[in-house]
């Protein structure tokens, strides 16, 4: 496993490179691949049905077709969705620490409504004009944002601790990766409580429901690619990427904590999307700037990440007729809905907010079951009262349904009436007595 080797905070990025680098960017490059090799090696539509159906016996591939699509579908809205959640409230921290404006879900909402109209105006002028500016915009700022870290920050440990972190987590990840926190699983406790399932478990499920639009966006735009050149640039380029970044920034953010008596430690305990706005500010002499360029950043990943989400979601909806830019700003409504419904902080009956039990401005927990909302148990819950109109209509016989009802055992039709072909009467019979077909 990943050890500290005397640097508190190693194991944490080692396991940030874990979860963000090569493991899940496998995950979105099989699916791509899958994709991509059916739609322009085997020229089928793009979608989920049409590049695993041929793997089941011809018998099933209709049926299981019609639930494979739905499913990519769900998964793809409820990744965004909750995205956007985690978007709206790193966005929202980002506009406290230089605006002094309070986080709350007020705040949330709002900010999911800039945002989802930004995604609806992009994704209505299409990708060479919305996306394509945007993305660009955001390859520039995430560069300036890194280097301004990486110069005016503690340069040396920075570079020290990235080549010590990438040596730990080559070094322990066949360990990492078959890591299930035994001891504690076996003693009966829930997943949610072990270290492996809010994490480890949480992360890597998120990136499966953002495979379907991840893999469907990359494998549109990869044609002409040789798989070699797919599996490196969508598997070992934006992993190493990842890592860099990370590296950069949490370095940072671990040297700032050591010398300012652990406050950014003490801030993530309170709110975990206050810890990049936190470390920045201490960068000397362009920390505000650097704030504010991390706020634009985070809308606009997202708006990027939402517009080419609703991409590919269109394509798989519409397919195999294109999508209008219209039905695709119907789907960041929708989204965005989405969002906005699981950023809200659930309230239990009429007795108001539900006890702490979780920390509620986390957006997996509004996810999770809670012991207030399961069903009722038959035996004590009370009856429900019903009015009279209800009990009128329950008592009221049915009519019986209409139309002949064919009795059961042999049917006394003759064989040629039932046949194709003979329900034609004979010549000599008059009009009147002839026999309906």
């Amino acid at each position: 496993m990943a050890s500290d080797m005397g640097n508190a905070g190693q194991s944490g990025i080692i396991w940030t490179y874990f979860h963000w680098g090569p493991t899940a960017w496998a995950m979105y490059c099989v699916v791509a691949i899958c994709l991509a090799y059916s739609h322009h090696n085997l020229g089928k539509t793009l979608t989920f049905r049409e590049a695993t159906v041929d793997i089941l016996p011809a018998a099933v591939r209709r049926p299981a077709g019609v639930v494979i699509e739905p499913l990519a579908i769900i998964a793809t809205v409820l990744g965004l969705a909750t995205s956007f959640g985690f978007a709206a409230m790193q966005f929202s921290s980002g506009l406290n620490a230089f605006t002094g404006v309070t986080s709350g879900p007020l705040v949330w909402m709002i900010v999911i409504v800039v945002l989802g109209t930004l995604t609806a105006i992009s994704a209505f002028m299409g990708v060479n004009k919305g996306m394509k500016r945007i993305s660009e915009l955001n390859s520039v700022l995430s560069i300036v944002l890194v280097v301004g870290v990486f110069v005016f920050g503690p340069t040396i440990f920075i570079l020290s601790n990235m080549f010590q972190t990438f040596g730990g987590f080559f070094a322990s990840f066949p360990a990492m990766s078959f890591w299930t926190e035994a001891e504690a699983a076996g003693a009966g406790a829930p997943w949610d409580e072990l270290w492996n399932g809010p994490w480890t478990v949480f992360i890597w499920c998120w990136v499966i429901a953002f495979s379907p639009f991840v893999a469907g966006f990359i494998a549109r735009i990869s044609r002409g690619r040789t798989l070699r050149e797919f599996v490196l640039g969508v598997t070992i380029v934006p992993s190493l990427i990842v890592m860099v970044w990370t590296a950069v920034i949490a370095s940072a953010g671990i040297r700032y904590d050591d010398q300012n008596g652990l406050v950014i430690s003490e801030a993530v305990n309170e709110d975990l999307s206050v810890a990049l706005f936190r470390m920045l500010e201490m960068v000397p002499g362009i920390g505000i700037l650097l704030i504010i360029m991390a706020t634009v950043l985070v809308a606009t990943y997202y708006v990027t990440s939402l517009d080419s989400g609703t991409y590919a979601l269109a394509e798989f909806v519409s397919a195999p007729k294109k999508s209008g830019p219209a039905f695709r700003v119907v789907l960041v409504i929708s989204i965005a809905t989405v969002a906005a419904v699981l950023a809200v902080p659930r309230r239990r009956g009429r007795g108001g907010h539900r006890p702490d039990r979780h920390d509620h401005r986390r957006l997996p927990v509004l996810l999770r079951d809670h012991p207030d909302d399961r069903e009722p148990d038959p035996a004590t819950a009370r009856p429900q009262r019903r009015s009279r109109a209800d009990r009128a209509r329950d008592q009221r016989p049915r009519a019986p349904p209409r139309g002949r009802v064919r009795r059961r055992g042999r049917d006394p039709r003759p064989q040629a009436r039932r046949r194709r072909g003979h329900l034609r009467a004979p010549a000599d019979v008059p009009p009147a007595r002839r026999p309906k077909g």
